[in-house]
Formats: structure tokens, sequence, C-alpha cells
């Protein structure tokens, strides 16, 4: 009997997304997987490259003298300002001239949405999961009349970004006029916790089953720490509004018997230097290397505690559930935890924790300097169990469970 054909939709690159490649290794066994996005997920599946929006580089700039260089400067920027007035103005005649769920439509629909419309229109999927809130329209319109949509959510979208003003003013309304117009469309919807399938309950009516970000079962066991000395490390990437500062900052409060590691992907080149720069006062911290996703917990199994601090400056990081809490859990890791109200529920469960009272490095150094070698192994025993028991094993059966019934 042929496989029934399954389209996975992300605006990412597929290969180092743990959550999109969890999703693939769960169903590929039972189904044809084609998965579209930004870069190949290398699971030998069906892939379709997905168009990029594209901006222009200027090389040629620095092959001229300064003057003129100057020169070009003001004309390039008279020029991008005079742009922005003309967009503003034209966004404001569709503001008026368009019903508010229409004008958001229109701006979803850029010229490139609709090449990926073209690019994917001829995939005969039975079912299509479309991950994150800016691929939803894209599934809803793929789908036909057999055809059934999954919206993988992740976390909270409408609670994506507030610090941010340029967000507010321009992507929250599209987000919301998403939410709205396409959950009625939508047959499954999963995201990453608890606290987040409430707020969409609450604010939209849509049931979400959870399934969270585990990471795979890896075969450890914990690394006893029998000195004096206590390792900690923090990975993920250089995301400014993550506050990875006063992570720094904490280890000028602690005694010599510390130290720290960050691991990070590149996000945002100039606080990555920032952050270099910043760390060349602190003897104790170091920068080391990142490493493929499913090589995370051996580096981390090397360590003793690992850093999982996110300060809450949007509804996502106030109920975060992430990647690198699992990694860590894998990594049979001790944890130190700012008071973030799901990792810290799972904690209580394992004894797996230390938990500072608040998110401020003052805070942060406190339950560092407490650590000790039994408060440490003790922890990592708690870890060891919740590795077992928490993992992408469970997730697996609870996705093919809820995806065999859409289809049956």
């Amino acid at each position: 009997m042929e496989k029934r054909t399954i389209l996975i939709i992300c605006y990412n690159t597929l290969h180092n997304d743990p959550r999109v490649l969890r999703q693939i290794d769960a169903l590929k066994e039972e189904y044809k997987i084609v998965a579209a996005g930004y870069s190949n997920p290398n699971r030998n599946t069906g892939f379709i490259e997905l168009e990029q929006m594209k901006y222009k580089v200027i090389s040629f700039y620095f092959n001229y003298p300064i003057l003129i260089r100057k020169c070009f400067s003001l004309g390039t920027l008279l020029y991008l300002r005079a742009e922005r007035v003309r967009k503003k103005l034209k966004d404001n005649l569709l503001k008026m001239t368009l019903k508010k769920s229409m004008y958001y439509e229109n701006k979803y629909w850029d010229e490139v949405k609709k090449r990926n419309y073209d690019q994917l229109k001829d995939v005969k999927a039975d079912l299509i999961i479309a991950n994150d809130i800016y691929t939803l329209p894209l599934g809803a319109k793929l789908k036909n009349g057999s055809s059934k949509l999954v919206f993988d959510a992740h976390e909270y979208s409408p609670g994506e970004n507030d610090t941010n003003l340029y967000w507010v003013e321009h992507l929250k309304g599209i987000i919301l006029n998403t939410c709205k117009t396409y959950f009625p469309k939508v047959d499954k919807m999963f995201c990453v916790g608890h606290s987040i399938a409430e707020a969409y309950k609450t604010n939209f009516g849509i049931t979400s089953t959870v399934i969270t970000n585990a990471s795979e079962l890896v075969d450890l066991k914990p690394v006893k720490n029998e000195g004096s000395r206590i390792r900690l490390i923090h990975h993920g990437a250089s995301i400014r509004e993550r506050h990875l500062e006063r992570m720094i900052e904490a280890m000028g409060l602690v005694d010599d018997r510390f130290s720290l590691d960050l691991m990070l992907m590149v996000a945002d080149p100039l606080y990555m230097d920032e952050l270099k720069e910043m760390s060349k006062a602190y003897p104790n911290v170091n920068f080391i290397d990142p490493v493929a996703t499913d090589k995370i917990p051996y580096v981390l199994n090397k360590y003793d505690a690992g850093i999982v601090f996110i300060p809450p400056v949007n509804f996502n990081y106030e109920f975060c559930l992430p990647n690198k809490f699992y990694e860590s859990v894998q990594g049979r890791l001790a944890l130190i935890l700012g008071p973030t109200k799901d990792m810290t529920d799972i904690s209580a469960k394992y004894n797996n924790a230390i938990i500072s009272k608040d998110f401020s490095i003052k805070a942060l150094a406190e339950v560092i300097s407490k650590l000790d070698s039994d408060s440490v192994n003790r922890m990592k025993a708690g870890s060891d169990s919740c590795a077992k028991e928490m993992n992408a094993k469970i997730n697996a059966a609870i996705m093919r469970r809820e995806i065999k019934q859409l289809l049956n």
C-alpha cells in the first residue's frame, strides 16, 4: 500500500530546527514526507527549498574614494527616506480603502509568499503541517477538499515580541488577523507547553495538544562532581532580548570555584561581539564553539550545571520551555533556573534545579554560590530520571496518534 503524503512547511533552516526535525523523525517511517523550508533537513525525505526575501548587498562601495562614498551614502539615505514615506502613504491608503481583515491579508501575501505557494501547489499532500504562525495562511491555501491541516504553533504568536516597537506596529496586527481568520480552518493544533495552550484556549477558543520540545533520549549517565570546582555552561543563541550579559555579570559576584562557558550560535553578530568584549573583564567566563544539535547533550555532559535564565520580557519568555532546558536534562546536568513557571513546575517533580528568586544579576549569583558537590550530584541524578521520562520518544508517540486519528 502506498504511503500517504505529509507536507511539512517551516520558514526556517530545517537542518538545525530541532522541533521540525523531530516531526520528520516521528513520521517518516509511516508516511512519505515532503519538507519545505530554507535548507535540506538531511533526513532522506523529499525537500523543496522555499524562496526567501532577498536583500541586495552593495559590494562595489569600498572601491571608491571616501568623498564619493559619502556622497553615495547621502543619496542612498535620501532615497530610502523617500521610499519609507512612499510606502507609508501607500499603506495608509490601503488602511483607509480596505476592510481591516483584507488589509492584513494584503500585507501577508507579498510576492515571495505568492511564489512559495506556486512552489508547493503541485504537492499532493494528504496532510499539511504548518510550523509557526507565518506559514499558516500558506498551509491553509494549499489545503484541498480532502487534506487535513495541522498547525504547530510552537509558542504563543500574538505575544511573540511585544517589546519590539516595529513588531507591534507592523506584524502584530497580521498575526492577530491570521489567528482569527485561519484557526477555524485548522484540523489539529500543537504547541510546546500547557501555559501556551491555555492562552490560545482563553483568547481564541482553540484547543491544542501539548507536544513539548523534549530532546531525543540519549544514553548518558551523570558525571559525578568530586572536587571543589563547578563548571557551568549556557548554550543557545546571541539574542539580545534574552539578556545574556546578566550571566556574565553574575560570574563577577561568585568565588573562584565557578567558571562559565558560553556556547552560542550567532543570531545577532553585534550583540555577540559585545558579549565577547564584555567577557574579557571576567577571567572565569569563556566562549566555546557551537556544535550540531544532536551533539549538544554530549558536550553538556562534561559540565556540572546548565544555566537556563531567560528574563520574562514577553509572554513566550515568561512561559518558555525551551530546547535548551531539555538538552540540559539529556546532558544529565544540574540546572540553574530563573523563576519561569513551566520549567520550575517540571523541576519541582524531579528535584533537578536550583531556582533564583527573581531575574536579577544578584539573585542569579546567589543561587550559583549555593552550589556544592553534593547538591550538584543530587540534581544530576534528578535530571537522569527526568531524561528517561520526558524525551522525544514520548512526544513522537503522541504526534503519531494525533496524525493517525486525522487521516483515518
